[in-house]
């Protein structure tokens, strides 16, 4: 009777345990991306210089487009070339500040309005640099949970980090932009 009572109980333990580490893996990697856009800002400051952050699969140039394979933080400042200066792509002279793994547990990293392929230049007062015609861009961090437990930071013109999510459990994780909201499509 005893091993059928810890049987019952396992049983509805493991899903929630489950459940748990999902949520926690989210959060884990969400705060992780944060914190390197974060560092980002605070470098450029700090070294009155263009610092970039850019996806990169290997861990020492900026390409593609899949903020998953990881990415790259790095003194933008055109130190191989000066005409590569704040192009939001790394010369092979420009010193990388931060190295960062892909994502782990299905974590899936989107960007919406950036220019580059989702590349970030803070100037060296910190404010984002938009590019020409680009929009203030947005990232959103989802797992299988989609949109609703999705979660996003959205910029301000001075480079100033929003919070954001599915407020009003609607699908769509809340971003105001001209009075609309981007929807969000998570695996």
């Amino acid at each position: 009777m005893g091993l059928f009572i810890v049987a019952i109980v396992a049983s509805l333990a493991v899903p929630s345990m489950t459940n748990m580490i999902t949520r926690n893996r989210m959060s884990a990697e969400y705060n992780r991306f944060i914190g390197d856009l974060t560092y980002a800002r605070s470098e450029a400051v700090t070294r009155s210089a263009p610092v970039s952050l850019c996806p990169s699969t290997d861990q020492s140039s900026c390409n593609g487009t899949d903020w998953d394979g990881g990415w790259i933080v790095f003194v933008d400042d055109g130190a191989g070339t000066a005409s590569n200066a704040g192009n939001r792509d790394r010369d092979g002279a420009e010193e990388i500040l931060r190295v960062s793994e892909p994502t782990k547990g299905g974590v899936d990293i989107r960007s919406v309005n950036f220019v580059d392929g989702g590349g970030v230049l803070f100037s060296n007062d910190g404010r984002i640099e938009q590019g020409v015609s680009a929009d203030i861009g947005v990232f959103i961090v989802c797992n299988e949970y989609g949109a609703s437990k999705a979660r996003g930071v959205e910029f301000s013109a001075f480079g100033q980090l929003r919070n954001m999510r599915d407020s009003d459990a609607s699908g769509t994780v809340d971003y105001n932009s001209g009075g609309s909201t981007v929807a969000v499509t998570c695996p």
